[in-house]
């Protein structure tokens, strides 16, 4: 009995190590099986630093953060007055960044799902602060829970992708909806130049062609309203969400974007405007950031007008069996960071 209760007493201590129920959870990673093995070893550690048996300072633990972030927004031009209804944060301690994308339908109950995805994302920036760098750690599913649960009283709906890391170099994509995130990583070529190539890319959540996956804040004076319209309120629960893992290092490059960015540029052509910057010097860093977000934001809204091959018209084409050119107008939201690593302080 007493070593029941021991080992009982340590599965409380490491609860966070327990395995979670997800809808699809997987690590993702073109490493090697030593870096997998490598990431192992530093979840062991890390169980050690909250058993006491391991001093962080002392030992050189290092975790990850963004070092870089930059962000590029362009309203539809019909919501410029209102800022538009994308929403995005980054959190002070640099531990998570994500974007928001207000569903669009509320505008029919004249509603402005803005102010609800504003406040969702406000609500995980302030959860992921409050958590603290090196204290305790929540899964990207328990920020948005715990942003959703204070967002009850707000009118509208929306989408959301968070990008949280756990511990160590251990970075968690959270997506609950059509917003995606590209993790990027760098390779040198043969004439000392540097290409980032794609290592993962999030899947997006759609109920029905072109319906994604989304919160929703009060509804209750909409209810009957969508009756008489035929109109159906969606409200997903945050437990519906993508989760994915993946072991990351430094000068990863993360891109999130909302349905404009993805809607109207395929990932080759996002994965070659970043390869026309000069990763080279690491000082350079920050100008390219700034350069990629702004050229990204722009490629997607020229396309958004035009009459060019995009993503949005082979969805329409395989979901609708519709014929149709060009892309889809809509607000466009970037955020790219980079990953850098951090030794853990006394702090």
């Amino acid at each position: 009995r007493k070593e029941r209760k021991e080992r009982k007493e340590g599965r409380t201590r490491s609860n966070f190590l327990r395995p979670q129920k997800m809808t699809t959870s997987f690590i993702y990673s073109h490493e090697k099986l030593s870096d997998l093995m490598s990431l192992a070893d530093q979840v062991q550690q890390h169980a050690g630093l909250f058993n006491g048996c391991l001093d962080p300072c002392s030992s050189g633990w290092k975790d990850y953060k963004f070092r870089n972030v930059e962000v590029e927004c362009i309203p539809h031009e019909k919501k410029v007055k209102t800022g538009g209804e994308d929403a995005w944060f980054v959190s002070d301690n640099k531990m998570g960044i994500g974007v928001a994308d207000g569903v669009g339908g509320w505008n029919d109950f004249g509603v402005d799902p803005g102010l609800y995805s504003k406040s969702l994302m406000e609500n995980c920036k302030t959860e992921i602060d409050r958590s603290g760098f090196n204290n305790k750690m929540r899964s990207g599913e328990e920020y948005l829970t715990k942003s959703y649960e204070k967002c009850k009283k707000i009118e509208g709906g929306s989408t959301a992708l968070l990008c949280v890391f756990q511990f160590g170099s251990l970075l968690e994509l959270c997506n609950l909806g059509d917003s995606c995130a590209l993790v990027l990583r760098r390779s040198h070529r043969a004439d000392a130049s540097i290409q980032y190539e794609e290592l993962l890319k999030t899947i997006e959540q759609q109920h029905y062609f072109p319906v994604p996956y989304q919160l929703a804040g009060d509804i209750s004076n909409f209810i009957e309203k969508s009756k008489t319209r035929d109109v159906t309120i969606i409200n997903d629960s945050p437990k519906s969400c993508n989760k994915y893992y993946i072991n990351t290092q430094k000068r990863d490059l993360v891109i999130l974007g909302t349905d404009g960015l993805w809607d109207n540029l395929f990932d080759e052509e996002v994965i070659k405007i970043v390869n026309q910057l000069d990763w080279a010097k690491e000082k350079n860093d920050q100008k390219n950031l700034k350069t990629l977000v702004e050229q990204l934001a722009r490629a997607a809204k020229a396309k958004s007008v035009g009459k060019g091959l995009t993503p949005f018209e082979s969805k329409c084409r395989v979901y609708r069996n519709e014929i149709r050119r060009g892309g889809k107008q809509d607000d466009i939201t970037v955020v790219a960071g980079l990953i850098d690593e951090c030794t853990c302080s006394a702090n």
